[in-house]
């Protein structure tokens, strides 16, 4: 682990080097920036693909749970990555806490200035979760130097100041050298690990410096417990051989190897790389005090160790009375700070009984508030049944009304007459198309006739051509007639050549054979050939008669082909022709058919208007008979039942004045209804508001009770980390006692922060609560303001329901709001009860 004061440093340099990597589009400037995980995973990614896979994190987590899911990943793959390098089960439950780095801020810089020596100085402010960023960027540095690819990571770390350079060799040293990795003692074990990287003994000694270090082997006897990134991070105090061994680091790190000559056991492999100038400052050199003293080792050691020792005794003294005045400072500021938490406490108790109160007295004034909106929806019910009566009443006087209406007869009439006339024309298409329909059906049959007489004629044409292969046949056969006519007269003049030798003698040859049974036997087989002949001829002279016959039929066969085939091109164009037609018809039809709906409607229409238009008559004929018998009353009566009778004519205009007036009071009430609609719309979109208010309040109270509960928890983990201060000793330097002397100014300010936010916190609560009773009140007044609304409509309703009944009663329709004021009512309930 590095130094306090160095912490700053080696977050920059890391920062440094990871931006070098090009992962992010903007470079990181802030630890804070890697609590998120993603960043340090694709780095692993990189160097280590077998242990960090991809896709096995989220890449853009936005909440806080992805980001601690993202760091329990990332700890399970870092320790199966070190379980695997060093061969033995780790785990890192106490180095990486998700949580910690979820939540936790990283190290803030604040600039003061002394007014003495007028510079100004930059102070860490350190949190509580500092150590976590630590451990963090140490793991990484540790995988990523025994790596499978480190090369990568080696190179973009020279790429780096070469100042930046020492000061992370040195942290690296540290690093492996706490955790068990130490240097082999054999020179061929260096060398072999140098030309592990492929021949880097070529490169600078940088490069050398830092395979060398990846080289190292570990040692589990060797491990330091007490800054181990795989165990606990409990202080202790470093142990006599170890302070020993850092010295003689820091020394053979400050040695100049140019100028003088150190002996081999004293001397690590990184001398050369790890060579410093006197005012350069690592995580093991001291800030008060240079180690040029030790630059003039040689012969004489033990002299220059005696005069080192003294003037440290000399600085231990003087920083072990320091301490004590700390640690009066400590006490003091130990008890301010448990009275500040006590009134802390006090104050936020007070404040929350207080808020409490407020809160009761906001929802009983909200339970009044809907008790007062229940009875206005009462009243309302109330009024909208009133409503209802009058809408039926309006229902019986406009269905008289309609009844007595003269212009429906002559416009009933003329749709009759049209209507007749559509169902004429619809008559006229519908027996045009049954006529399409039979000539369809013929042209149908036609095909089917057609079709089978095709069949037939393709037998025809297979029966025509096995007789044009016998015609063929029979052709070459009568060329082969003339061969066998010349043959049968050879056949004849040998006949008659061997008759005349038989009338000769028998004559007998030389040999004494007798040559007539010769020519006799020649003779009879000559008949038999001529038999045969004639035979054939007889058999030939047939078959062409046949043959003759045949071709006969055949051009008869072929003629009525061809008058079949003429008929058929003929029903083809019939049939294309009827074809487009049959869309037509089938179109004509769909009209037609649609036609007929209209007519079907238009008939029971026309029973309507006819029945009535006898209604109509019916009333005219008894107005008649009432205008008869007034006039026949009116002949015998004196001129006083004239007058009545104008009276009860005008009487009758008047009725008809005040139900056009009504008809119109009726659109009037209707418009009323709807703004009385809309009205409830509003009121039932501020229920809604209602509800979500009150559940911010909730969540108010819930995010009250939670802070206060966080107080508490960085409360006792400051108590704590004082109590940590409290039981630690002195270490052999000036960094130790200054190191405690910033935790205790970091603590004052740290105190003084907290202050400054719960002072923050609790006028931020306050302006919220302010708003929120604000918000109510106008509520309040709202729905006052709408009760009186409501009240003053429901009396001029009741005006307006008085001069109706003095017109013989004027009803309007109510029966659509009954069932708004009803389901505003159950909202209203359902209200109630979320509340109570």
């Amino acid at each position: 682990m590095t130094a306090i004061g160095d912490e700053e440093r080696t977050y920059e340099i890391v920062l440094r080097w990871i931006n070098l990597f090009a992962l992010t589009s903007t470079p990181i400037q802030e630890p804070q920036e890697l609590s998120d995980g993603v960043v340090v995973y694709q780095l692993m990614e990189i160097f280590s693909p077998k242990y960090f896979p991809s896709n096995a994190i989220n890449l853009s987590p936005h909440s806080s749970s992805a980001k601690i899911c993202n760091m329990k990943c990332l700890k399970s793959c870092f320790e199966q990555f070190f379980a695997d390098t060093l061969k033995e089960k780790l785990s890192l439950q106490e180095t990486i806490q998700p949580a910690a780095l979820a939540f936790g801020k990283q190290p803030k810089v604040s600039k003061q200035t002394n007014s003495k020596k007028k510079k100004k100085q930059k102070k860490i402010v350190l949190f509580c979760f500092a150590t976590d960023f630590i451990s963090l960027i140490e793991l990484l540095l540790l995988a990523a130097i025994k790596s499978e690819k480190k090369e990568k990571a080696i190179s973009n770390m020279l790429q780096l100041d070469p100042v930046d350079q020492k000061f992370l060799m040195h942290v690296l040293d540290d690093l492996l050298r706490q955790n068990g990795f130490m240097e082999s003692n054999n020179g061929n074990d260096n060398a072999n690990s140098g030309n592990g990287f492929g021949g880097t003994c070529a490169k600078s000694p940088h490069w050398q410096s830092f395979a060398q270090l990846s080289a190292r082997k570990y040692d589990k006897s060797r491990r330091l417990s007490m800054q181990s990134p795989f165990g606990t991070r409990s202080r202790k105090k470093p142990e006599p051989l170890l302070t020993q061994q850092q010295q003689q680091q820091q020394s053979v790190f400050d040695f100049d190897s140019s100028k003088h000559i150190s002996s081999s056991v004293n001397k690590t492999p990184f001398a050369a790389a790890f060579s410093t100038n006197r005012n350069e400052t690592t995580p093991f050199t001291n800030k008060n005090w240079s180690t040029s003293g030790f630059g003039a080792l040689d012969g004489n050691k033990r002299e220059s160790t005696t005069t080192t020792y003294e003037l440290l005794q000399g600085d231990f003294d003087k920083l072990e009375g320091e301490y004590k005045q700390l640690l009066m400072q400590y006490s003091q500021l130990k008890e301010e700070h448990k009275c500040l938490q006590e009134k802390i406490r006090n104050d936020v108790a007070i404040d929350f009984q207080k808020k409490e109160k407020e809160y009761q007295a906001k929802m009983a004034m909200l339970e009044d508030n809907i008790q007062h909106l229940q009875d206005t929806s009462q009243e309302h019910l109330k009024e909208a049944k009133h409503y209802e009566e009058l809408a039926k009443d309006l229902q019986v006087d406009n269905e008289k009304l309609n009844e007595e209406l003269t212009q429906l007869a002559t416009l009933h009439e003329t749709q009759v007459r049209q209507y007749h006339e559509e169902i004429d024309a619809a008559k006229q298409e519908v027996n045009r198309l049954k006529s399409c329909e039979s000539q369809w059906k013929q042209y149908q049959h036609g095909i089917d006739i057609s079709n089978d007489q095709i069949k037939d004629l393709e037998k025809v044409k297979a029966k025509n051509n096995d007789l044009l292969n016998q015609i063929t046949d029979l052709k070459f056969q009568l060329l082969q007639i003339p061969q066998l006519k010349e043959q049968v007269e050879k056949y004849k003049q040998q006949m008659m050549e061997y008759k005349v030798r038989s009338t000769s003698k028998h004559a007998i040859d030389a040999n004494g054979v007798n040559v007539n049974a010769d020519v006799n036997d020649r003779v009879t087989h000559l008949e038999k050939e001529l038999l045969n002949a004639t035979q054939e001829k007889e058999e030939m002279a047939l078959k062409l008669r046949e043959c003759r016959n045949d071709m006969s039929a055949l051009r008869s066969q072929i003629i009525e082909l061809k008058n079949y085939q003429r008929n058929f091109d003929r029903y083809k164009k019939d049939i294309g022709v009827g074809e487009n037609e049959n869309g037509r018809l089938k179109q004509a039809i769909e009209e037609l058919e649609v036609q007929q709906c209209i007519a079907n409607d238009a008939q029971s229409k026309y029973r309507e208007a006819v029945r009535e238009v006898s209604e109509l008559k019916e009333q005219i004929k008894k107005l008649e008979w009432g205008a008869q018998g007034g006039q026949v009353q009116g002949r015998g009566s004196p001129p006083q039942s004239k007058a009545e009778w104008n009276k009860k004519i005008s009487e009758l205009n008047d009725l008809q004045m005040q139900m056009l007036q009504r008809n119109q009071f009726v659109e009037k009430l209707k418009k009323q209804m709807e703004e009385l609609k809309q009205e409830n719309m509003l009121l039932q979109e501020k229920d809604r508001n209602m509800n979500m208010k009150c559940q911010d309040l909730q969540k108010q109270v819930d995010a009250i009770t939670q802070y206060s509960s966080e107080q508490k928890k960085r409360l006792k983990e400051y108590h704590a980390a004082l109590e940590q201060l409290h039981h630690q000793k002195i270490y052999g330097g000036n960094n130790d006692c200054q190191a405690h002397k910033e935790t205790i100014e970091n603590l004052k300010v740290q105190i003084q922060q907290l202050k400054e936010e719960k002072k923050m916190n609790f006028e931020s609560h306050r302006h919220e609560l302010l708003s929120v009773s604000n918000a109510f009140h106008c509520l309040a007044l709202q729905r006052t303001l709408e009760a009186h609304n409501l009240t003053w409509f429901s009396q001029q309703n009741n005006n307006i329901d008085n001069d109706a009944e003095m017109l013989n009663g004027v009803p309007t329709k109510g029966k659509e709001n009954t069932n708004e004021f009803n389901q505003s009512k159950s909202r209203l309930e359902q209200i109630h009860k979320i509340i109570s």
